[in-house]
Order: C-alpha cells, then structure tokens, then sequence
C-alpha cells in the first residue's frame, strides 16, 4: 500500500528540479526513513538529482526526458514490436492502450531497468497533428512561392521571416532554399520525408527509469501511474468539479489549504486500504458515493425523553462497505 508520509510547501518561483534535495532531507531527517521508493516525473530529473538520490541510498522511478540517448533507446523498439499481445501493460483512459518492452542501460553512470512504454492513442494523435500542420505549412508554402513568382519582392529579411512563420513548429521537416536573380526573390522547398518517419518512430513513446533491477515491468508503470492519482486528487480539491477555483493569497491560508487536501487524500488512500482489506474491489471515490445516498434516522418515542438513531437500511453494496467500514446500520427484516 501507498500512504503520504509528509507534505512540502514551496514558494511559487522554485522550480520542481530543486525540490528533490530537501524532500530527500526530510525524509532523512525527520523520519529516519531508510527503505524508500521515490516516484517522480521527468521534470524533476537532473545530473545533480540523480547523483544526490543515488547518494541517499532510496530506489526511485522516474521519467526520463527525450534527450539524445534516450531518443537512441526509444528507436531501438519499433512501434510494431510493442504492439505485439506479449507486450501488452494496461488500458489507459479514453481507449488507448499502453504496451512496453523492457532492457538493462548504464545511464547516469550506473545500470538502471529502462522501460519503454507505447501509447497508442498518443502516438495517432501526434501523427494525427503533425500531418495537418504540415499539410497546412506545405499549402501555405506554395501560395507564398506563386506570390513571390509574381511580384518584384526585393527584401531577403521580410521574405526569410515569411516563410519561418509558416513553417513554425514543423520547420524540422521542411528545407527552404532562396533565390536572389536580378534583384528578385523565390524560393522553393521540399519535405524532410527522413525527417518525418524519424519524428512518427518516437510518437507515443516515453522511457521510464528504475534503480530497482529485478523490478517486473508491470510493476515499474504501476508505481509510475499512481503519481497521477495523487496529482488528480490535489486538483480536484484545489477546483471542485462545478464551483469557483479556489484561491487564497495569504501565506499561512495557502499552507492551511494545502495540509487539507493532504489530510483528504492520506483518508481516501485509508478508505482505500480498507476496502482492498475487506475484499471489496471498489475505489474510494465510488464507496464514498455509495454512502453519499445512505439516510441517518432518528427515532424516538412520543414523550420524546428517549431516542435513538441509526443509518437507514441500506442497499447490498452499501451493507458491504459499511460492514468493511464497521458503520452499524439497520437490517431489514425477512
């Protein structure tokens, strides 16, 4: 199981890179937690951090940025592989489907578990995109040539300036050449198709690191994937679905917030555990709209010197969760 352990407020201009270092501390320090996993997203990776994490002795799962080497090791699998049934991870939201490979690199100067995840609908999206901007630039282009071709444009900056409006954005996949005769201009170009099939190979696809080598692949993504949990949790009450957002400017009210959301999320992951203890498959957001519908009942006797009150009689998957929850209700007779 997964529970909060702490929570860290930090000032709006720090960026999330520098973060790491006093977490790691806390955890250190405070707790004097010696056996941990870190999850965290690529945002947060750097040649310092890693050291430093390394340094602490804690396992940790991250993304990993799309830089040179990475980009190597995402080429390495090609889509049609990962599509295969053996590599198969999990449905996503929406009806993609995430598939992955796994392989053992030294990065960072040291071996780490990579593995090499495949949205498909991410990847159709991406393609999706980038075909109709450069549908688009491409007919854009042509317009301007035949413009060009027509008129006595003496002025290379403007002409430059032109075309890199058109073609921003997809300007990798494109090579403009200019032309300057009798003090006109034209120019021409022609799609980078390597360019473009270089581009569609990595579409859809991200690596994630681990410093836990025996760690399954199924496994790495789970623990992965359940940091947006937490960040979907935060956003929810931070903007409750149908009300204002909710703002604060005061320092002590923007912490006072934030250890709410933090207290509500450590008491959803409970319900959670409790539940996944009871045997029930349900998450916490499901059972609490159960209990939502469940009626609190007052009786008492004419005279109104005695009362009681229980939970009005509740429907089977209600029963289940309260007899999880050990919450007493009234049972109905047969």
């Amino acid at each position: 199981e997964r529970f909060p352990v702490f929570h860290l407020v930090f000032a709006g201009n720090e960026t999330d890179i520098k973060t790491v270092g006093r977490a790691i501390s806390r955890l250190k320090e405070e707790f004097a937690i010696s056996d941990c996993l870190l999850i965290f997203d690529r945002g947060m990776v750097s040649e310092e951090n890693i050291g430093e994490l390394d340094g602490s002795g804690y396992d940790f799962i991250c993304g990993l940025k799309k830089n040179k080497v990475v980009k190597a090791m995402l080429r390495e699998v090609e889509s049609a592989e990962l599509l295969s049934e053996e590599n198969f991870v999990k449905d996503l939201e929406e009806g993609s489907k995430l598939h992955a490979v796994e392989m053992v690199r030294e990065l960072y100067g040291k071996e780490r578990k990579v593995v090499i995840c495949y949205d498909t609908k991410k990847a159709a999206s991406k393609k999706r995109d980038r075909d109709e901007k450069l549908k688009r630039a491409e007919a854009e282009l042509s317009a301007y040539r035949a413009k060009l071709a027509k008129g006595n444009y003496r002025e290379m900056e403007k002409v430059v300036s032109k075309v890199k409006a058109i073609v921003k954005g997809v300007s990798t996949y494109f090579k403009c050449t200019y032309t300057l005769e009798g003090g006109r201009i034209t120019i021409d170009f022609k799609r980078r198709d390597d360019k473009i099939a270089d581009a569609e190979r990595l579409d859809g696809k991200h690596a994630l690191m681990s410093t836990r080598i025996t760690m399954g692949t199924k496994e790495i993504i789970s623990a992965y994937y359940d940091k947006d949990g937490i960040e979907k949790a935060f956003c929810c009450i931070k903007q409750p679905i149908g009300l204002r957002p909710i703002r604060h400017w005061l320092d002590g009210r923007v912490k006072a917030h934030i250890f709410i959301c933090y207290l509500s999320y450590l008491l959803m992951k409970t319900l959670e555990h409790m539940l996944k203890k009871g045997g029930l498959k349900m998450n916490a957001e499901n059972a609490l709209k159960q209990l939502g519908k469940v009626k609190y009942v007052v009786v008492s006797n004419p005279k109104g010197d005695v009362s009681t009150s229980k939970l009005s009689i509740p429907s089977r998957v209600q029963r289940q969760i309260m007899d999880v929850l050990g919450i007493e209700y009234i049972k109905s007779e047969t």
